[in-house]
């Protein structure tokens, strides 16, 4: 693998990608410098050399249902909000089922999005003993762009052959 640049990468460690109860699904945000056998993530706050990788695999987002939460509760408040300004003929029944109907879709927007999240897992250090992980993700257009495909041509350029 050639020398090859990327910015808008997201970092996370191992504890926050098997969190159920994280809010932000990465540590850092940064740029990834990709070389022989080499990694090299420049973020805010982290900072990681990657060598001596033993495995590179591409995994999914675990459900925050912190996140989950926080849906329910904003889609709920705007719900209640809108109440106050339904229009008098408007059936108490209707707005119940316009509820539940608005909650399912939104809960299910979020499950769809962080099932369709990859990670690029990487273990790497020297062997013997434990193999230490690093996760990367195409953090573009605020994370989109690894839930449209960017982790994924990510991942393959990693694994390409030199």
């Amino acid at each position: 693998m050639e020398k090859h640049y990327l910015r808008s990468v997201w970092f996370a460690d191992e504890k926050r990608i098997r969190s159920m109860t994280r809010v932000r699904a990465f540590n850092d945000k940064g740029s990834l410098r990709m070389e022989t056998n080499l990694l090299y993530f420049r973020g805010k706050k982290t900072k990681i050399n990657i060598a001596k990788i033993r495995k590179i695999s591409i995994t999914r987002q675990r459900l925050s249902w912190i996140s989950v939460l926080i849906i329910n509760v904003l889609v709920g408040a705007c719900l209640a909000a809108l109440k106050f300004q339904l229009p008098p003929g408007f059936m108490p029944t209707q707005f119940v089922v316009f509820s539940i109907l608005m909650l399912l879709y939104f809960n299910a927007f979020a499950i769809l999005v962080s099932t369709n999240t990859k990670w690029i897992r990487i273990e790497y250090g020297n062997e013997p003993g434990p193999a230490r992980l690093a996760y990367f993700a195409d953090g573009s257009w605020l994370g989109w762009g690894g839930i449209l495909g960017g982790t994924r041509r990510i991942y393959q350029e990693l694994i390409a052959p030199e």
